[in-house]
């Protein structure tokens, strides 16, 4: 057997033990990340998707945060207010509270509540779908505007 020690971010450092030839370089990615951070799943552009498990209540504060798409464009002004105008009409469809946000040229934080039987995803994915769609109106552009993902932390009361 071979032993060889491939080059980890620093305190990252693994002894990785090579039983057999890998037929491409994905075998070996997938060996290395399930040896450092346990299995993961690596989607079609190279990147990971974790296995993140997302609580689905209602009724509770959460701070989230939401993305630009790798290769979008910053946002501008105009992009500013399709993403608050999004925001706003599904407030005004779904009635989930807003009590604070902050628009990045990259990125965006918001606090919400998602009151039964809404669901953060839901509110987000509907959030994400208006400002996409009107953005790109604006842009003569297409496809995705954030990143599949978003990130949350549910505020203790």
């Amino acid at each position: 057997m071979d032993k060889t020690k491939p080059s980890f971010p620093a305190g990252r450092q693994s002894t990785l033990t090579l039983s057999h030839r890998w037929e491409n370089a994905a075998d070996l990615k997938n060996q290395v990340c399930a040896t450092m951070i346990g299995p993961v799943r690596f989607n079609t552009v190279g990147g990971f998707m974790s296995r993140l498990r997302r609580l689905y209540v209602s009724d509770r504060f959460f701070f989230v945060t939401c993305q630009l798409h790798r290769g979008r464009r910053l946002l501008d002004e105009d992009d500013f207010t399709a993403l608050a105008e999004g925001i706003q009409l599904t407030r005004q469809a779904h009635g989930f509270l807003l009590t604070g946000w902050v628009f990045l040229p990259d990125h965006w934080h918001a606090v919400i509540f998602p009151r039964h039987p809404m669901t953060l995803s839901r509110v987000m994915e509907i959030i994400k779908v208006r400002s996409t769609h009107k953005s790109n109106l604006q842009r003569c552009e297409s496809g995705p505007l954030w990143q599949a993902r978003f990130f949350d932390h549910a505020l203790e009361d």
